[in-house]
């Protein structure tokens, strides 16, 4: 089932109030650009300007786990989900029929599938094989214990 983007729905993701308040600021000041969508409106894309030279990457799989969507930016905060991808989501649900409809980035469509797959199993450790005994060179041995005492 797809997440609905709703002004409620993206207000439950927000981390914090500035966090919700920048992303409107964003677009209001029309910061985001190439926004597009898929055909069926389940993944959200474009770019928005920031504080860095080239435009962050922004994009909102609508289809991620446990009915919670997938949300990536390129920038560097540490705040997830980021205000650039809140004003995403802002814009979607303001004004979602003037997303162009393109079809899915290669990277977006590896990242949902990656998703979907099941975890993989945990790697086992395989014991050392041993033939035997081991085998102490007594000469160090007697060489630490002297040096200990």
């Amino acid at each position: 089932m797809a997440f609905d983007v709703t002004e409620l729905s993206i207000l439950t993701l927000s981390p914090n109030e500035k966090a919700t308040l920048d992303a409107k600021d964003l677009v209001r000041t029309g910061a985001l650009k190439n926004l597009s969508r898929t055909d069926d409106g389940s993944l959200l894309f474009g770019d928005c300007r920031g504080s860095g030279g080239a435009p962050y990457t922004v994009s909102a799989d609508l289809l991620g786990p446990n009915d919670k969507p997938s949300l990536r930016c390129t920038c560097p905060s540490r705040q997830r989900p980021c205000k650039h991808v809140l004003g995403l989501m802002f814009a979607y649900a303001q004004q979602g029929s003037s997303f162009s409809i393109a079809p899915a980035p290669q990277d977006l469509l590896d990242k949902r599938a990656q998703e979907a797959a099941p975890p993989a199993a945990p790697k086992t450790r395989t014991p050392k094989k041993t033939e035997g005994p081991r085998t102490v060179n007594k000469d160090a041995l007697a060489k630490k214990g002297k040096e200990q005492i």
